[in-house]
């Protein structure tokens, strides 16, 4: 099964598509990824080395080693909690039982026992932590210099590339992975499980909505390229759906919340803090995003996919058929209608 995923994955559309033009995707993919494996295996000074190397094709890829750092930090406070003196019998007995909430509530406590009583165990748990994550530190070191030289993170064109809070972006990266995800995130039995919970939870519900509502309603933001490039299949999506429909930006709030409650679903097996982890590097990696680009949302996208636990063969079969089809569509698309912008003689293409 884990084979079968891998080759899946190489037909991702959109990396699929870039693979064969001049972009820097392919080889920052390859090396976030590269780093994300060595991490698992243990080799954390191979899996910085990648990171440092994945940041040289893209400087926002500072967060997925953040999100490595981050994710050993997390073991190691996974750790302590285990064998801390006044983690109850109880709880590490039915640890695994245990939901996302206990455990942050146990976490808490014990922070706060330490504090109060023994204050020296924090100070050992965050040296222990720098210790082990002191690969990861040093790259996030070197960027910060590099960040401090070039009196910013970007290197092209500043102006196009300025960072603000577009809290939507999140809501896009939902959709985007809920639609190329579809056989595993809609079915009946999780539609069900999501009206019950809807019901069964109406103040978070309701608060979902509220605040939704008031992100997009605020902060929206369009970028120039977003309205005025139609080369790229964004330019349809917000145009089409977005633009021609105001309402829509509102109407699909609804679509987000089941989204975003399938997308938890499918990674409930792992726990708290590696979520919480990925959730803050997904969060800052595409909020301070002005321009709505799906080639943002590959690397997350990826993570996230390779940590979903598939049921059937069907189903990845299904994903596979999907990539495909739209591989076709794209690749097609991209060779057979060429247009032109009027007057530059130069022929522009459909691409992602």
């Amino acid at each position: 099964m884990a084979l079968m995923t891998a080759v899946t994955l190489t037909f991702f559309p959109l990396l699929h598509f870039f693979t064969f033009l001049y972009y820097t995707d392919p080889g920052s993919t390859f090396f976030v990824l590269l780093m994300y494996l060595f991490h698992l295996q243990g080799n954390k000074t191979l899996a910085a080395f990648m990171g440092g190397m994945s940041i040289l094709f893209r400087q926002t890829n500072v967060v997925w080693v953040v999100f490595v750092a981050g994710l050993m930090a997390a073991d190691i406070v996974q750790e302590w909690m285990n064998n801390h003196p006044h983690f109850k019998k109880k709880d590490k007995n039915q640890q695994d039982s245990l939901t996302d909430i206990q455990t942050i509530q146990s976490c808490f406590k014990l922070v706060v026992a330490d504090f109060k009583y023994a204050p020296q165990n924090l100070v050992k748990l965050i040296g222990l932590i720098c210790v082990q994550c002191i690969h990861y530190i040093i790259i996030i070191g070197l960027f910060g210099v590099f960040v401090y030289l070039n009196e910013g993170i970007v290197v092209g064109d500043r102006s196009q590339h300025e960072a603000c809070l577009n809290f939507p972006q999140v809501f896009y990266f939902v959709s985007f992975t809920v639609l190329f995800l579809s056989p595993y995130m809609i079915r009946p039995s999780r539609i069900v499980d999501f009206i019950l919970f809807s019901v069964k939870n109406i103040a978070i519900t309701v608060g979902f909505l509220a605040i939704s509502y008031a992100l997009v309603n605020k902060y929206t933001h369009v970028h120039l390229y977003l309205i005025s490039d139609n080369r790229h299949y964004t330019f349809y999506v917000w145009n089409k759906i977005y633009e021609r429909f105001f309402f829509m930006r509102y109407a699909l709030i609804l679509p987000y919340y089941y989204g975003i409650f399938s997308l938890l679903q499918s990674i409930r097996y792992k726990n708290i803090f590696w979520k919480l982890v990925f959730i803050i590097c997904l969060c800052v990696s595409t909020i301070p995003q002005k321009l709505l680009e799906f080639r943002y949302f590959i690397l997350p996208y990826l993570i996230y996919r390779l940590n979903v636990k598939y049921v059937s063969w069907r189903e990845i079969a299904l994903e596979m058929m999907i990539y495909m089809a739209i591989n076709v569509f794209t690749i097609y698309m991209f060779i057979a209608k060429p247009f032109q912008w009027g007057e530059n003689v130069e022929l522009q293409r459909f691409m992602w």
